[in-house]
């Protein structure tokens, strides 16, 4: 799902217009239910990945950018977007 959305993005934005046709594309594309593309969504936005709903989702540029570089950089310092990454694995299995 996140790849159809980076296929989607706009320049210099980030933005993702999703229509209800567009999801049913994406659906359809990737042979999933509406439910596994629901919970996608939601994995993805507490991720910190995108943020948005309701059809208009912007995709963090520390992920993904599509545009000139001063444009990223001014939406970044401007936006405060900041990307966790959690482990949530036993500690055996970090053993080398």
């Amino acid at each position: 799902i996140l790849w159809k959305f980076l296929e989607r993005a706009e320049y210099n934005t980030g933005i993702v217009y999703i229509t209800s046709q567009v999801k049913k594309d994406i659906i359809n594309a990737l042979d999933i239910s509406e439910s596994i593309y629901n919970k996608s969504i939601s994995m993805l936005k507490t991720s910190n990945i995108i943020t948005g709903n309701r059809g208009q989702f912007v995709i963090n540029p520390e992920i993904h950018w599509k545009g000139d570089y001063k444009t990223r950089e001014k939406i970044m310092k401007e936006g405060g977007l900041k990307i966790t990454v959690m482990a949530d694995l036993p500690n055996d299995e970090f053993k080398i």
